[in-house]
């Protein structure tokens, strides 16, 4: 009970909006991830302590990256239409619109507004929430494209953004007092 309550708390405070990513950064987290499971060469002049680290370091990339693996072999079979189920109440809630580019677990899909955070609703998104796209279960993490404008909670609409407050400058001071 007092986890769901800090996911409530989570969904309401810090997922006003969604985070905003263009394509490159997208391209640019994935071969940052995918970078970090490289294997790094070992130097002859280790002593036994770190080599034993060494080696319970390269045990744990490797099970990441058979995980990995295993991950982008499982969305391979992911099709365009493929439906996007919510596993707490089987209900639709968005469609696979372009699938994974090779050796990434990026999918771009349309989704309801409500289902991922944008809209008021009875069902927000939740970092534990889960959905099924044929018969596999995966976790996800909504963004909006950088482009999107700024999606007004209560209608769904895109609303202009919000000005930027800027201090004056001394000479603007002084022409407003005199206006």
């Amino acid at each position: 009970q007092v986890q769901e309550g800090r996911d409530d708390m989570f969904a309401a405070e810090i997922l006003k909006s969604l985070p905003q990513f263009s394509a490159a950064s997208i391209g640019g987290l994935m071969a940052m991830m995918m970078g970090a499971l490289e294997n790094i060469d070992a130097s002859s002049s280790l002593d036994a302590d770190e080599a034993a680290e060494q080696t319970e370091e390269a045990a744990k990339r490797e099970k990441v990256q058979k995980q990995a693996e295993l991950l982008l072999e499982k969305m391979s079979g992911i099709e365009r239409g493929d439906k996007i189920v919510d596993t707490q109440d089987d209900k639709t809630i968005g469609q696979v619109l372009s699938t994974p580019a090779p050796g990434t677990n990026v999918v771009l899909a349309q989704m309801r507004l409500d289902r991922v955070g944008l809209t008021t609703t009875k069902t927000p998104w939740k970092k534990t929430n889960k959905v099924r796209v044929g018969d596999t279960e995966y976790r996800y993490l909504p963004y909006t494209p950088i482009w999107w404008p700024i999606v007004d909670s209560e209608t769904g609409k895109g609303r202009p953004p919000e000005p930027i407050k800027t201090e004056e400058s001394p000479e603007e001071k002084v022409a407003n007092e005199e206006a």
